[in-house]
Protein backbone atom coordinates (compact mmCIF):
# COMPACT_ATOMS: atom_id res chain seq x y z
CA UNK A 1 0.00 0.00 0.00
CA UNK A 2 0.83 3.84 -0.01
CA UNK A 3 0.79 6.42 2.30
CA UNK A 4 0.52 10.39 0.95
CA UNK A 5 1.23 12.93 3.71
CA UNK A 6 -0.51 15.92 2.27
CA UNK A 7 1.10 18.13 4.82
CA UNK A 8 4.66 18.06 3.57
CA UNK A 9 5.97 21.50 2.94
CA UNK A 10 3.05 22.99 5.12
CA UNK A 11 4.04 25.24 8.03
CA UNK A 12 1.97 23.93 11.16
CA UNK A 13 2.85 27.38 12.84
CA UNK A 14 1.90 29.48 10.16
CA UNK A 15 -1.74 29.90 10.04
CA UNK A 16 -1.02 31.70 6.09
CA UNK A 17 0.52 28.57 5.36
CA UNK A 18 -2.49 26.38 6.35
CA UNK A 19 -4.85 28.36 4.39
CA UNK A 20 -2.83 27.97 1.58
CA UNK A 21 -2.80 24.51 1.62
CA UNK A 22 -6.68 24.13 2.93
CA UNK A 23 -7.59 26.15 -0.47
CA UNK A 24 -5.59 22.92 -2.46
CA UNK A 25 -8.00 20.96 -4.73
CA UNK A 26 -6.99 17.91 -3.47
CA UNK A 27 -7.80 18.75 0.21
CA UNK A 28 -11.73 19.71 -0.95
CA UNK A 29 -11.70 16.27 -2.81
CA UNK A 30 -9.89 14.65 0.30
CA UNK A 31 -11.90 16.16 3.34
CA UNK A 32 -13.65 19.32 2.83
CA UNK A 33 -15.92 18.18 -0.04
CA UNK A 34 -16.79 14.53 1.72
CA UNK A 35 -17.17 16.08 5.15
CA UNK A 36 -18.87 19.01 4.37
CA UNK A 37 -16.91 21.64 6.32
CA UNK A 38 -18.05 25.24 5.37
CA UNK A 39 -15.36 27.88 5.22
CA UNK A 40 -16.57 29.35 8.33
CA UNK A 41 -15.51 26.94 10.38
CA UNK A 42 -11.98 26.92 8.35
CA UNK A 43 -11.73 30.60 9.75
CA UNK A 44 -13.13 29.47 12.94
CA UNK A 45 -11.05 26.70 13.42
CA UNK A 46 -8.02 28.68 12.65
CA UNK A 47 -8.58 31.22 15.59
CA UNK A 48 -9.44 28.47 18.49
CA UNK A 49 -6.83 27.94 20.98
CA UNK A 50 -7.87 24.06 20.81
CA UNK A 51 -6.86 24.06 17.46
CA UNK A 52 -3.26 25.90 17.85
CA UNK A 53 -2.72 23.30 20.95
CA UNK A 54 -3.41 20.83 18.47
CA UNK A 55 -1.10 22.07 16.07
CA UNK A 56 1.67 22.23 18.66
CA UNK A 57 1.49 18.98 19.30
CA UNK A 58 1.22 17.73 15.83
CA UNK A 59 4.83 19.80 15.27
CA UNK A 60 6.41 17.52 18.44
CA UNK A 61 4.95 14.80 16.43
CA UNK A 62 6.23 15.31 12.97
CA UNK A 63 9.85 16.34 14.77
CA UNK A 64 10.04 12.95 16.33
CA UNK A 65 9.93 10.55 13.25
CA UNK A 66 8.22 10.79 9.53
CA UNK A 67 4.99 9.93 9.65
CA UNK A 68 4.38 8.30 6.45
CA UNK A 69 7.03 5.63 7.48
CA UNK A 70 6.13 5.07 10.42
CA UNK A 71 2.25 4.35 9.18
CA UNK A 72 3.64 2.01 7.08
CA UNK A 73 5.78 0.39 9.45
CA UNK A 74 2.70 -0.14 11.82
CA UNK A 75 1.17 -1.38 8.84
CA UNK A 76 3.41 -4.15 8.38
CA UNK A 77 3.38 -5.08 11.68
CA UNK A 78 -0.59 -5.66 11.66
CA UNK A 79 -0.05 -7.40 8.39
CA UNK A 80 2.69 -9.70 10.20
CA UNK A 81 0.48 -10.19 13.08
CA UNK A 82 -2.81 -11.13 11.07
CA UNK A 83 -1.07 -12.70 8.35
CA UNK A 84 -2.93 -10.42 6.14
CA UNK A 85 0.04 -8.27 3.70
CA UNK A 86 -1.46 -5.46 2.37
CA UNK A 87 -0.54 -4.63 -1.62
CA UNK A 88 -3.15 -2.50 -2.00
CA UNK A 89 -4.97 0.69 -0.70
CA UNK A 90 -4.04 3.98 -0.35
CA UNK A 91 -3.89 6.29 3.42
CA UNK A 92 -3.59 10.17 2.54
CA UNK A 93 -2.68 11.92 6.08
CA UNK A 94 -4.44 15.29 5.74
CA UNK A 95 -4.60 18.36 8.29
CA UNK A 96 -8.66 19.47 8.45
CA UNK A 97 -9.92 21.02 11.08
CA UNK A 98 -10.90 19.10 14.09
CA UNK A 99 -14.16 17.65 12.84
CA UNK A 100 -13.16 13.83 12.64
CA UNK A 101 -10.65 11.46 12.84
CA UNK A 102 -9.83 8.71 10.29
CA UNK A 103 -12.23 7.61 7.52
CA UNK A 104 -12.96 6.15 4.06
CA UNK A 105 -13.80 8.12 0.93
CA UNK A 106 -13.89 7.99 -2.94
CA UNK A 107 -11.08 9.56 -5.40
CA UNK A 108 -11.81 8.95 -9.07
CA UNK A 109 -13.98 5.83 -7.53
CA UNK A 110 -11.64 4.35 -5.63
CA UNK A 111 -11.98 3.70 -1.94
CA UNK A 112 -8.66 5.83 0.12
CA UNK A 113 -8.63 6.00 4.05
CA UNK A 114 -8.15 9.43 5.21
CA UNK A 115 -6.70 10.47 8.73
CA UNK A 116 -6.86 13.83 10.07
CA UNK A 117 -3.61 14.39 12.07
CA UNK A 118 -4.82 17.00 14.14
CA UNK A 119 -6.80 14.41 15.67
CA UNK A 120 -4.18 12.55 17.30
CA UNK A 121 -3.06 14.54 19.94
CA UNK A 122 0.47 14.39 19.30
CA UNK A 123 0.28 10.36 20.30
CA UNK A 124 1.58 7.58 18.49
CA UNK A 125 -0.64 5.58 20.77
CA UNK A 126 -3.63 6.92 19.07
CA UNK A 127 -1.99 7.14 15.84
CA UNK A 128 -1.42 3.05 16.21
CA UNK A 129 -5.41 2.59 17.30
CA UNK A 130 -6.57 4.62 14.41
CA UNK A 131 -4.32 2.50 11.62
CA UNK A 132 -4.92 -0.63 13.73
CA UNK A 133 -8.72 0.16 12.71
CA UNK A 134 -8.55 1.10 8.92
CA UNK A 135 -6.20 -1.79 8.57
CA UNK A 136 -9.17 -4.65 8.88
CA UNK A 137 -10.88 -2.47 6.45
CA UNK A 138 -8.23 -2.72 3.57
CA UNK A 139 -8.15 -6.35 4.53
CA UNK A 140 -11.92 -7.17 4.50
CA UNK A 141 -12.49 -5.08 1.71
CA UNK A 142 -9.81 -7.61 -0.03
CA UNK A 143 -11.22 -10.43 1.41
CA UNK A 144 -14.70 -9.62 0.03
CA UNK A 145 -14.38 -8.03 -2.90
CA UNK A 146 -17.57 -5.60 -1.95
CA UNK A 147 -18.94 -2.63 -0.81
CA UNK A 148 -18.43 -3.08 2.93
CA UNK A 149 -19.53 0.19 4.19
CA UNK A 150 -23.25 0.45 2.49
CA UNK A 151 -24.28 -2.45 1.23
CA UNK A 152 -26.21 -3.03 4.48
CA UNK A 153 -26.46 -2.62 8.26
CA UNK A 154 -25.34 -6.07 9.06
CA UNK A 155 -22.10 -5.72 7.00
CA UNK A 156 -21.33 -2.23 8.09
CA UNK A 157 -21.86 -3.10 11.96
CA UNK A 158 -19.63 -6.40 11.67
CA UNK A 159 -16.54 -4.72 9.54
CA UNK A 160 -17.10 -1.43 11.86
CA UNK A 161 -16.63 -3.91 14.85
CA UNK A 162 -13.76 -6.11 13.87
CA UNK A 163 -11.77 -2.33 13.22
CA UNK A 164 -12.32 -1.28 16.66
CA UNK A 165 -12.10 -4.77 18.27
CA UNK A 166 -8.60 -5.23 16.50
CA UNK A 167 -7.72 -1.59 17.87
CA UNK A 168 -8.70 -2.76 20.74
CA UNK A 169 -6.08 -5.78 20.51
CA UNK A 170 -3.78 -3.73 19.54
CA UNK A 171 -3.68 -0.90 22.17
CA UNK A 172 -5.44 -2.40 24.91
CA UNK A 173 -6.99 -1.01 28.28
CA UNK A 174 -8.25 1.75 26.52
CA UNK A 175 -12.17 2.78 27.54
CA UNK A 176 -14.60 1.45 24.66
CA UNK A 177 -15.82 5.13 23.55
CA UNK A 178 -12.27 5.13 22.77
CA UNK A 179 -11.86 2.47 20.29
CA UNK A 180 -15.66 3.07 19.01
CA UNK A 181 -14.72 7.36 18.64
CA UNK A 182 -17.81 8.23 20.30
CA UNK A 183 -18.08 9.61 24.03
CA UNK A 184 -18.68 8.27 27.15
CA UNK A 185 -22.65 8.87 27.08
CA UNK A 186 -23.20 7.09 23.83
CA UNK A 187 -21.54 3.95 25.05
CA UNK A 188 -23.82 4.03 28.45
CA UNK A 189 -26.81 4.82 26.24
CA UNK A 190 -25.81 1.62 24.43
CA UNK A 191 -25.28 -0.32 27.34
CA UNK A 192 -28.29 0.47 29.01
CA UNK A 193 -30.70 -0.07 26.18
CA UNK A 194 -28.69 -2.92 24.48
CA UNK A 195 -31.96 -5.69 23.81
CA UNK A 196 -33.77 -2.39 23.14
CA UNK A 197 -31.17 -1.26 19.89
CA UNK A 198 -30.90 -5.14 19.18
CA UNK A 199 -34.61 -5.54 17.93
CA UNK A 200 -34.06 -1.77 16.15
CA UNK A 201 -30.92 -2.98 13.97
CA UNK A 202 -32.37 -6.92 13.95
CA UNK A 203 -35.45 -5.37 12.31
CA UNK A 204 -33.33 -4.21 9.13
CA UNK A 205 -30.01 -6.41 8.55
CA UNK A 206 -30.46 -7.11 5.14
CA UNK A 207 -30.71 -3.40 4.16
CA UNK A 208 -28.93 0.14 4.10
CA UNK A 209 -32.72 1.83 5.94
CA UNK A 210 -30.46 2.06 9.17
CA UNK A 211 -27.48 3.00 8.26
CA UNK A 212 -28.14 6.67 8.42
CA UNK A 213 -29.59 6.42 12.35
CA UNK A 214 -27.04 4.21 13.32
CA UNK A 215 -23.82 5.22 11.98
CA UNK A 216 -24.22 8.96 10.41
CA UNK A 217 -22.89 12.01 12.94
CA UNK A 218 -25.61 14.58 11.94
CA UNK A 219 -28.73 12.19 11.74
CA UNK A 220 -31.92 13.41 13.49
CA UNK A 221 -33.06 10.63 15.71
CA UNK A 222 -34.09 10.62 19.23
CA UNK A 223 -31.50 8.65 20.46
CA UNK A 224 -27.64 9.14 20.43
CA UNK A 225 -25.90 9.30 17.30
CA UNK A 226 -23.24 6.84 16.00
CA UNK A 227 -24.79 4.00 18.35
CA UNK A 228 -24.11 1.23 15.72
CA UNK A 229 -20.11 1.84 16.40
CA UNK A 230 -20.66 1.14 19.98
CA UNK A 231 -23.33 -1.91 18.75
CA UNK A 232 -20.99 -3.83 16.37
CA UNK A 233 -18.21 -3.35 18.88
CA UNK A 234 -19.78 -5.23 22.32
CA UNK A 235 -21.68 -8.13 19.41
CA UNK A 236 -18.00 -8.57 18.11
CA UNK A 237 -16.60 -9.18 21.45
CA UNK A 238 -19.59 -11.24 22.34
CA UNK A 239 -18.84 -13.87 19.53
CA UNK A 240 -15.39 -13.74 20.27
CA UNK A 241 -15.27 -14.56 23.58
CA UNK A 242 -18.70 -17.43 22.81
CA UNK A 243 -16.29 -18.88 20.08
CA UNK A 244 -12.85 -18.80 21.57
CA UNK A 245 -11.45 -16.52 18.79
CA UNK A 246 -9.09 -13.55 18.38
CA UNK A 247 -10.24 -10.67 16.12
CA UNK A 248 -7.46 -11.81 13.86
CA UNK A 249 -9.34 -15.13 13.28
CA UNK A 250 -12.72 -13.35 11.59
CA UNK A 251 -11.15 -10.65 9.92
CA UNK A 252 -13.54 -11.95 6.35
CA UNK A 253 -15.86 -13.95 8.06
CA UNK A 254 -19.69 -13.47 6.61
CA UNK A 255 -21.33 -10.81 9.10
CA UNK A 256 -24.65 -13.01 9.69
CA UNK A 257 -22.15 -15.42 11.60
CA UNK A 258 -21.47 -12.76 14.09
CA UNK A 259 -25.11 -10.98 13.88
CA UNK A 260 -27.43 -13.97 13.57
CA UNK A 261 -25.62 -17.04 15.29
CA UNK A 262 -28.54 -16.90 17.94
CA UNK A 263 -31.14 -17.84 14.82
CA UNK A 264 -29.24 -20.97 14.41
CA UNK A 265 -29.68 -22.13 18.29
Amino acid sequence: MQVIDTTLGVDLGDPVSIESYWSDELLETLYFGPKKVSPDTRDATLASPSFAQSLAELRALVASRDLASYCLELMTEFARDTGRPLDHGTLYLVLGCATTTIYTTKVDGSDVSVLCLESLGGSVQTLALYLAHEFTHFVRKGLLGKDIFESCVGERLVTEGIAESYSADIVPGQATATYCIVDEDTVSWVETHYDELEAYVRSGLETAELMEPLFYMFARIDFPVRTGYVYGYLAVRRYLKEQGLQTRDILGIDWRRVLCAQDKE
